[in-house]
């Protein structure tokens, strides 16, 4: 489930955020090292600082983690602090049964701000 509610997050971006840039499995270099986000979202300014990158220097406007055994929450926590503090917008985190979860920098949010029209929950 981890790779399809991967594709979907990723599939839905692109269509609700046409003008940016989506991509899946995104280094992005931290303060506690490169951490791997599972889909991500990038204005085209954003993108243009990156692009040229191994290990993005500035993460992008919105970075998700999909739920998987290996995660917990604190985990997923530290992970909002280290993009948030290079930059991201936005923090998602899709848990095991497709249910979002969206954050900026302060809090959660009731719905993307970025996407307001992201649903709260992938369909299966």
């Amino acid at each position: 489930m981890h790779g399809y509610f991967q594709g979907e997050i990723a599939y839905l971006l692109k269509k609700l955020l046409p003008q940016g840039y989506v991509a899946v499995e995104c280094a992005v270099d931290t303060a506690e090292g490169t951490k791997v986000a599972d889909v991500t979202w990038s204005s085209p300014e954003r993108f243009r600082i990156n692009k040229e990158e191994f290990s993005c220097s500035v993460a992008p406007e919105i970075c998700v983690e999909v739920w998987s055994p290996a995660n917990d929450w604190d985990m997923m926590m530290e992970k909002r602090a280290l993009y948030h503090a290079k930059g991201a917008l936005e923090f998602w985190n899709c848990d095991e049964h497709g249910t979002l979860r969206f954050f900026n920098k302060t809090e959660e949010l009731s719905h993307s701000q970025m996407c307001p029209e992201f649903s709260i929950r992938i369909e299966e």
